[in-house]
């Protein structure tokens, strides 16, 4: 069963309504980025569930960035660096990194010759847009 199949019975299951969504961000050259399902979170009313995927081109950099909601990254492919508020770790395939909502990041794939790929999912207020914020 692939993961889109089990996030979407997860929202069922949980009471979630859910609307999945084939979208493609190509705001940035160094990563594509593909919206998989937002769904409203009946039991936290003011909350929404957004879920990506991201292809990293090979070497790619994004640079320091905030999310309002809360982020959970899981790597499915390749090998990322992810700094958060300062503090840098290596993510390999079937890893997940939680990072609070606010935190500062920036992501590197280490695969210079190959697409990393990770799903993103965000929890963020209802009306709230859970892209980036660029820092400087």
């Amino acid at each position: 069963m692939n993961i889109l199949r089990i996030i979407f019975l997860g929202c069922i299951l949980f009471g979630a309504s859910a609307e999945i969504v084939f979208a493609q961000d190509k705001s940035e050259s160094s990563h594509d980025k593909f919206l998989l399902l937002r769904a409203k979170l009946p039991s936290l009313q003011t909350h929404e569930l957004f879920v990506w995927q991201l292809d990293f081109a090979p070497g790619a950099v994004i640079g320091e960035h905030t999310h309002p909601g809360q982020e959970v990254l899981l790597v499915t492919e390749g090998l990322l660096s992810v700094e958060v508020d300062g503090n840098k770790t290596i993510v390999e395939p079937g890893e997940v990194l939680l990072v609070p909502a606010g935190s500062k990041m920036s992501v590197q794939n280490l695969k210079t010759g190959a697409t990393s790929r990770a799903l993103q999912v965000i929890v963020a207020n209802r009306g709230q847009r859970p892209q980036k914020m660029v820092t400087e």
